[in-house]
Protein backbone atom coordinates (compact mmCIF):
# COMPACT_ATOMS: atom_id res chain seq x y z
CA UNK A 1 0.00 0.00 0.00
CA UNK A 2 1.24 3.40 -0.61
CA UNK A 3 3.04 5.22 2.33
CA UNK A 4 -0.06 7.89 3.06
CA UNK A 5 -3.66 8.79 1.19
CA UNK A 6 -1.84 9.79 -1.80
CA UNK A 7 -4.16 12.32 -4.20
CA UNK A 8 -6.25 10.74 -7.12
CA UNK A 9 -4.12 9.10 -9.57
CA UNK A 10 -4.67 10.87 -13.14
CA UNK A 11 -4.53 8.90 -16.43
CA UNK A 12 -2.64 9.98 -19.56
CA UNK A 13 -4.29 11.33 -22.81
CA UNK A 14 -1.65 11.14 -25.44
CA UNK A 15 -2.84 12.42 -29.47
CA UNK A 16 -0.81 12.46 -32.33
CA UNK A 17 2.56 12.15 -30.35
CA UNK A 18 5.88 13.06 -32.43
CA UNK A 19 9.31 12.72 -31.64
CA UNK A 20 12.14 13.51 -33.49
CA UNK A 21 15.93 13.58 -33.47
CA UNK A 22 18.69 13.84 -36.26
CA UNK A 23 16.05 14.58 -38.72
CA UNK A 24 13.98 11.34 -38.27
CA UNK A 25 10.37 10.13 -35.97
CA UNK A 26 12.36 8.24 -33.13
CA UNK A 27 8.54 8.08 -31.57
CA UNK A 28 5.23 7.76 -33.48
CA UNK A 29 1.56 7.67 -31.18
CA UNK A 30 -1.28 8.91 -32.73
CA UNK A 31 -2.99 7.89 -30.03
CA UNK A 32 -3.07 6.20 -26.63
CA UNK A 33 -5.19 6.35 -23.57
CA UNK A 34 -4.01 5.48 -19.82
CA UNK A 35 -6.36 4.96 -17.59
CA UNK A 36 -5.92 6.17 -13.90
CA UNK A 37 -4.75 3.54 -11.62
CA UNK A 38 -3.32 1.69 -13.91
CA UNK A 39 -0.07 -0.44 -13.98
CA UNK A 40 1.10 -0.34 -17.62
CA UNK A 41 4.43 -1.89 -18.83
CA UNK A 42 6.33 -1.20 -22.01
CA UNK A 43 8.42 -3.53 -23.58
CA UNK A 44 10.01 -4.16 -26.50
CA UNK A 45 13.57 -3.97 -28.61
CA UNK A 46 16.55 -1.54 -27.60
CA UNK A 47 15.91 1.45 -29.66
CA UNK A 48 12.33 0.63 -29.94
CA UNK A 49 11.23 3.75 -28.62
CA UNK A 50 10.51 2.87 -24.66
CA UNK A 51 12.74 5.13 -22.99
CA UNK A 52 11.58 8.07 -25.46
CA UNK A 53 7.94 7.55 -24.85
CA UNK A 54 8.49 7.34 -20.90
CA UNK A 55 10.51 10.76 -21.60
CA UNK A 56 8.05 12.40 -23.03
CA UNK A 57 5.20 11.10 -20.90
CA UNK A 58 7.41 13.09 -18.04
CA UNK A 59 7.62 16.02 -20.45
CA UNK A 60 11.27 15.32 -20.83
CA UNK A 61 11.52 14.73 -24.43
CA UNK A 62 11.00 17.52 -26.46
CA UNK A 63 7.43 16.84 -28.39
CA UNK A 64 7.75 17.68 -32.12
CA UNK A 65 3.80 17.48 -32.11
CA UNK A 66 0.88 16.24 -30.39
CA UNK A 67 -0.90 16.04 -26.94
CA UNK A 68 0.32 14.37 -23.63
CA UNK A 69 -1.91 15.42 -20.96
CA UNK A 70 -2.08 14.21 -17.57
CA UNK A 71 -5.95 15.02 -16.54
CA UNK A 72 -6.45 18.44 -17.26
CA UNK A 73 -2.45 19.28 -17.65
CA UNK A 74 -1.49 18.49 -21.60
CA UNK A 75 2.65 19.00 -21.25
CA UNK A 76 2.95 20.05 -25.25
CA UNK A 77 1.62 23.18 -24.63
CA UNK A 78 3.55 24.00 -21.27
CA UNK A 79 6.86 25.83 -21.69
CA UNK A 80 10.34 24.06 -20.16
CA UNK A 81 10.14 25.75 -16.60
CA UNK A 82 6.13 24.76 -16.54
CA UNK A 83 7.16 21.15 -17.71
CA UNK A 84 9.40 21.13 -15.09
CA UNK A 85 7.31 22.19 -12.19
CA UNK A 86 4.99 20.12 -12.85
CA UNK A 87 7.14 16.64 -12.95
CA UNK A 88 9.02 17.68 -9.60
CA UNK A 89 5.45 18.34 -8.28
CA UNK A 90 3.10 15.77 -9.65
CA UNK A 91 5.12 13.08 -10.90
CA UNK A 92 7.67 10.76 -9.18
CA UNK A 93 10.29 9.61 -11.41
CA UNK A 94 12.67 6.16 -11.20
CA UNK A 95 16.04 5.28 -13.11
CA UNK A 96 17.74 2.38 -13.62
CA UNK A 97 21.00 3.59 -12.39
CA UNK A 98 19.37 5.34 -9.52
CA UNK A 99 20.71 8.85 -9.30
CA UNK A 100 21.49 8.29 -5.76
CA UNK A 101 23.41 10.54 -3.75
CA UNK A 102 25.86 8.43 -2.26
CA UNK A 103 27.63 11.00 0.40
CA UNK A 104 23.84 11.01 1.67
CA UNK A 105 21.71 9.07 3.79
CA UNK A 106 18.94 6.86 2.61
CA UNK A 107 16.33 9.82 4.13
CA UNK A 108 18.08 12.26 3.08
CA UNK A 109 18.31 10.72 -0.31
CA UNK A 110 14.35 10.20 0.03
CA UNK A 111 13.77 13.40 1.01
CA UNK A 112 15.56 15.16 -2.02
CA UNK A 113 12.74 17.17 -3.04
CA UNK A 114 12.58 19.28 0.24
CA UNK A 115 15.42 21.12 -1.22
CA UNK A 116 13.05 22.81 -3.97
CA UNK A 117 9.76 22.42 -1.93
CA UNK A 118 8.28 25.78 0.10
CA UNK A 119 9.69 26.03 3.66
CA UNK A 120 6.21 25.32 4.86
CA UNK A 121 6.18 21.98 3.21
CA UNK A 122 9.66 20.32 4.40
CA UNK A 123 8.78 18.63 7.48
CA UNK A 124 5.55 17.05 5.73
CA UNK A 125 7.75 15.84 2.85
CA UNK A 126 10.60 14.38 5.21
CA UNK A 127 7.45 12.79 7.24
CA UNK A 128 6.41 11.28 3.54
CA UNK A 129 9.84 10.07 3.01
CA UNK A 130 10.05 8.13 5.94
CA UNK A 131 6.71 6.62 5.61
CA UNK A 132 8.06 5.77 2.19
CA UNK A 133 10.93 4.09 3.27
CA UNK A 134 9.25 2.28 6.49
CA UNK A 135 6.72 0.33 3.50
CA UNK A 136 9.74 -0.20 1.88
CA UNK A 137 11.37 -2.21 4.31
CA UNK A 138 13.75 0.28 5.16
CA UNK A 139 13.31 2.25 7.98
CA UNK A 140 15.64 0.78 10.14
CA UNK A 141 18.49 1.75 7.31
CA UNK A 142 17.35 5.72 6.69
CA UNK A 143 20.32 6.96 8.52
CA UNK A 144 22.57 4.37 6.26
CA UNK A 145 25.29 6.22 3.54
CA UNK A 146 23.48 5.09 0.39
CA UNK A 147 27.16 4.11 -1.22
CA UNK A 148 26.98 1.22 1.28
CA UNK A 149 23.80 -0.48 0.30
CA UNK A 150 23.16 -3.23 -2.17
CA UNK A 151 21.87 -2.44 -5.35
CA UNK A 152 18.11 -3.60 -4.18
CA UNK A 153 18.63 -1.38 -1.19
CA UNK A 154 19.62 1.71 -3.31
CA UNK A 155 16.56 1.22 -6.15
CA UNK A 156 14.30 1.02 -2.80
CA UNK A 157 15.52 4.25 -1.87
CA UNK A 158 15.23 5.98 -4.88
CA UNK A 159 11.72 4.64 -5.00
CA UNK A 160 10.77 6.31 -1.78
CA UNK A 161 12.41 9.26 -3.21
CA UNK A 162 9.53 9.34 -5.98
CA UNK A 163 6.93 8.39 -3.62
CA UNK A 164 7.86 11.53 -1.06
CA UNK A 165 6.19 14.42 -3.28
CA UNK A 166 2.96 12.10 -3.05
CA UNK A 167 2.48 12.21 -7.25
CA UNK A 168 -0.40 11.25 -9.04
CA UNK A 169 1.65 8.98 -11.20
CA UNK A 170 5.40 6.70 -11.05
CA UNK A 171 7.51 6.70 -14.70
CA UNK A 172 10.00 4.28 -14.16
CA UNK A 173 12.61 3.27 -16.42
CA UNK A 174 14.19 -0.48 -16.20
CA UNK A 175 13.95 -0.64 -12.40
CA UNK A 176 15.24 -4.16 -11.70
CA UNK A 177 17.44 -4.71 -14.81
CA UNK A 178 20.26 -4.30 -12.48
CA UNK A 179 18.98 -6.58 -9.41
CA UNK A 180 19.39 -9.79 -8.41
CA UNK A 181 16.08 -12.37 -8.95
CA UNK A 182 15.08 -12.41 -5.59
CA UNK A 183 15.16 -8.40 -5.28
CA UNK A 184 13.74 -8.02 -8.60
CA UNK A 185 10.77 -9.81 -7.45
CA UNK A 186 10.91 -7.85 -4.34
CA UNK A 187 10.62 -4.79 -6.06
CA UNK A 188 8.12 -5.75 -8.30
CA UNK A 189 5.62 -6.38 -6.06
CA UNK A 190 6.70 -3.44 -4.18
CA UNK A 191 5.65 -1.42 -7.31
CA UNK A 192 2.47 -3.40 -7.93
CA UNK A 193 1.01 -2.78 -4.57
CA UNK A 194 1.42 1.46 -5.37
CA UNK A 195 -0.97 0.75 -8.51
CA UNK A 196 -5.20 1.33 -7.95
CA UNK A 197 -3.74 5.06 -6.01
CA UNK A 198 -0.82 5.53 -8.45
CA UNK A 199 -0.68 5.52 -12.06
CA UNK A 200 2.64 3.60 -13.22
CA UNK A 201 4.30 3.31 -16.28
CA UNK A 202 7.51 0.95 -16.54
CA UNK A 203 9.70 -0.04 -19.02
CA UNK A 204 10.35 -3.19 -18.52
CA UNK A 205 11.30 -7.02 -19.74
CA UNK A 206 11.12 -8.70 -16.61
CA UNK A 207 8.36 -10.99 -16.29
CA UNK A 208 8.23 -10.38 -12.31
CA UNK A 209 6.93 -6.83 -13.51
CA UNK A 210 4.82 -7.94 -16.69
CA UNK A 211 2.97 -10.16 -14.65
CA UNK A 212 1.85 -7.57 -12.26
CA UNK A 213 0.91 -5.04 -15.23
CA UNK A 214 -2.64 -4.60 -16.32
CA UNK A 215 -1.86 -3.66 -19.47
CA UNK A 216 1.24 -4.46 -21.74
CA UNK A 217 2.46 -2.31 -24.59
CA UNK A 218 4.84 -3.67 -27.22
CA UNK A 219 7.06 -1.17 -29.04
CA UNK A 220 8.55 -1.23 -32.27
CA UNK A 221 10.43 1.31 -34.64
CA UNK A 222 8.92 3.86 -32.30
CA UNK A 223 5.33 2.48 -32.65
CA UNK A 224 2.90 0.41 -30.42
CA UNK A 225 2.84 -2.62 -32.38
CA UNK A 226 0.63 -4.46 -29.78
CA UNK A 227 -1.50 -3.46 -26.33
CA UNK A 228 -2.15 -6.47 -24.15
CA UNK A 229 -4.30 -5.94 -21.31
CA UNK A 230 -4.52 -8.86 -18.65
Amino acid sequence: MPPTGAPEPLGLSVAGLRVEAGGRVILDMPALELRAGELVVLRGASGAGKTTALNAFAGIAPVRSGRVAWGKTDLARLGAPARRAFRRERLGLVFQDYRLFDELDALENASLAASWTPARRRAALRAQAERALNVLGLVSARRRRTAVMSGGERQRVAVARALATDPVAILADEPTATLDRTNAEALAADLAALAGRRTLIVVSHDPALIGRAGRVLTLADGRIVEDSHA
